[in-house]
């Protein structure tokens, strides 16, 4: 196959990637390289692609941290799936733009969403430990959850 060929058909099937939902450039660089185009191949099509406007980082990590904010995922989940996206955003600016996009801190969501989901947390002490477990799982930093469910730590009476 000649440059011109293999060129076009890297333009193809990328286009046809990215048609279906928004990928990041590292997901695109795999999929090309998996399909056996050369590094210089694949380097020209993400630049094509990213001067048509068909391939953006940024919008894409904005867009993923302002949904999985919106549905309830803390810091470290959000910063999982940034990742396995080949996408680095540093913890403070995922922070900020959480904060922008639901108008509330970290604490503040995690309240609300225990409030959803265990509406009688008050009243029942033995929920507390699960509903920070809860938080946790959901990708919430543990000192968040503990905060926002109410849970007192256990001093330690052995010193």
């Amino acid at each position: 196959m000649d440059k011109a060929t293999d060129t076009e058909s890297a333009w193809e099937k990328a286009v046809r990637k990215v048609a279906r939902r928004e990928r990041s450039s590292y997901e695109i660089r795999a999929y090309l390289s998996l399909q056996g185009f050369t590094p210089e191949t694949i380097e020209s099509t993400l630049t094509r692609l990213r001067a048509v406007k068909y391939l953006d980082d940024h919008r894409l990590a904005e867009d993923l941290i302002c949904r999985l904010g919106h549905r309830g995922k803390g810091l470290t989940y959000i910063q999982n799936r940034l990742e396995v996206k080949g996408l680095a955003i540093p913890d403070e600016q995922v922070l900020k733009l959480l904060a922008a996009s639901t108008g509330k801190s970290d604490i503040e969501r995690a309240s609300e969403l225990l409030r959803r989901r265990y509406p009688n947390l008050a009243l029942d002490p033995h929920l507390k430990k699960r509903a920070a477990s809860f938080l946790i799982r959901r990708g919430f930093d543990p000192g968040i959850a503990l905060r926002a469910s109410g849970v007192e730590l256990e001093e330690d009476s052995g010193a």
